[in-house]
């Protein structure tokens, strides 16, 4: 060991254990704060964010739309299609039904803008206009 060393171990070793801890914990939380400011403020090259896989793609056409609002149990449906919109128009006996069909629309792209629900008896009617968003 070198002389400088061998005198600063001497110094670390008289320091009574106490006064040692707070040194290491106020040297850990400077090297903390000194990591937490490079990665903050120093500018890291990102690889570009890979495109968001869909789960179905409910934009093929309103005949898929039609097929799964079916299956779903709505009624009477009707889709108009838009260029990026699409215009729902059925009866369901659940709204529970209606969530499903905008969940699933929702993992195509397609979000509920406008949606307006009435009771006609035991049935609900839905029109619900949906819109892809990039």
């Amino acid at each position: 060991m070198t002389p400088t060393a061998e005198r600063l171990l001497g110094a670390w070793q008289a320091r009574p254990p106490g006064q040692r801890l707070r040194l290491m914990a106020g040297g850990g939380v400077i090297l903390l704060m000194s990591a937490y400011l490079v990665a903050r403020h120093a500018p890291l090259p990102l690889p570009p964010a890979a495109p968001e896989a869909r789960v179905t793609d409910p934009a093929a056409s309103a005949e898929a739309w039609n097929a799964r609002a079916h299956a779903l149990g709505m009624q009477e449906v009707r889709v108009e299609e838009a260029l990026d919109q699409r215009r729902v128009l059925a009866r369901v006996r659940d709204i529970s039904v209606f969530l499903a069909f905008s969940e699933w629309a929702a993992q195509g792209g397609w979000w509920a803008r406008d949606w307006e629900l009435s009771r006609q008896g035991e049935e609900i009617r839905v029109e619900a206009t949906f819109e892809r968003l990039p």
